[in-house]
Order: C-alpha cells, then sequence, then structure tokens
C-alpha cells in the first residue's frame, strides 16, 4: 500500500513539475494575469512574470472594468522585465527581497477611491525543484531495487521451496547455472 501510495505520489508530482516548467517556459514569452473578484471591493490575482509566479490581493477595484466578474478572469499581454512591472507612481511601496523572494505592498495614488495590492513573488525554478524531488527519489529507488537472490524478479517471492516457477505470479526465473 504504501508501494502504491508513493507511485501515485510521485506520478502526481512530476505532472505538477511539467506543468511548472511550462508556465514558467511561457512565463519569458507571456505575462498571464487571472483575476477573481470575491466581492465588489476585493479580489485575487495569480499572475506570471518572466521567470517569476505572483500572487497578489487588491482591494478597491475600481478600474478595469474587466475586474467586475464573479467567475476567474484571465488575460495576457507581452512580457515585461520584472523590474519595470512594479515601479509605478505611489506613494507607499514597502518591498521586500530575500533570497528571490519578493514581498510588496502598493498603495496607488492616482486613485479614488485608494487601492492597495499585496504582492508575493518567488522565483519559477523553486517549484520545479520542489516538485521534481519526488520523481527523481522515485526513480533512484527503480534503478536501485535488484532482487535478492533466492526470490522471483517479478514481485519478489520466496522461491526457495521452489526455485522452477513462482507460485504467485507464475513467471519463469532465468537459471543461472542451466547446464543439469
Amino acid at each position: 500500500m504504501k508501494r502504491r501510495l508513493f507511485n501515485l505520489l510521485a506520478g502526481v508530482s512530476l505532472l505538477m513539475c511539467v506543468a511548472t516548467l511550462a508556465v514558467w517556459t511561457r512565463s519569458c514569452l507571456r505575462e498571464d494575469v487571472i483575476c477573481w473578484v470575491v466581492s465588489p471591493s476585493h479580489g485575487f490575482l495569480f499572475s506570471t512574470l518572466p521567470g517569476r509566479v505572483c500572487i497578489g490581493y487588491r482591494t478597491d477595484l475600481t478600474e478595469p472594468s474587466s475586474y467586475h466578474t464573479s467567475a476567474p478572469n484571465w488575460r495576457e499581454s507581452k512580457a515585461q522585465p520584472f523590474s519595470r512591472i512594479y515601479h509605478v507612481a505611489s506613494r507607499d511601496i514597502s518591498q521586500c527581497y530575500i533570497l528571490g523572494f519578493v514581498y510588496q505592498r502598493l498603495r496607488y495614488e492616482d486613485t479614488r477611491p485608494e487601492t492597495m495590492e499585496l504582492l508575493f513573488s518567488l522565483p519559477c525554478y523553486l517549484p520545479a525543484i520542489m516538485t521534481a524531488a519526488l520523481p527523481l527519489l522515485w526513480l533512484k529507488r527503480r534503478l536501485s531495487a535488484r532482487p535478492e537472490p533466492g526470490r522471483c524478479p517479478t514481485c519478489g517471492y520466496d522461491l526457495r521451496a521452489t526455485p522452477e516457477r513462482c507460485p504467485e505470479c507464475g513467471s519463469t526465473p532465468a537459471m543461472v547455472n542451466s547446464g543439469r
């Protein structure tokens, strides 16, 4: 049961790793933004920037009108360098950069009512590495798994009593010394 669960988790992790690599590749070409409005004045956003993934929260969504939908809203544009994206005319910018992680709190001064965004950004390589760990561990276990002597190479059943044929799976193990 543990082995099957590990195999399932490794497969799901591999799919997530491939999806992360696809998002990373696309982020270098296009900027994607998915907005989800919770109430008329609050919404969440998920965006990709060149080599980065951003998750954010925005208040007072007075512009643009495409934000005013209850379903998630998606838009794309040409990718811009990350350093140029969030340097906007604002009176209050709080930023924190630690090991590639970015936290920003922005308050726009040219909007009424005042608009505020909280953004958390991380490099795309980090989720790619994290989701690649289980498939690599699975591959290491798979390549280093050697059947013990006296056991069936297919299912691992003990063949001391019946060395000619495995009673569990029915396979015939290859004989090391066939000159009987």
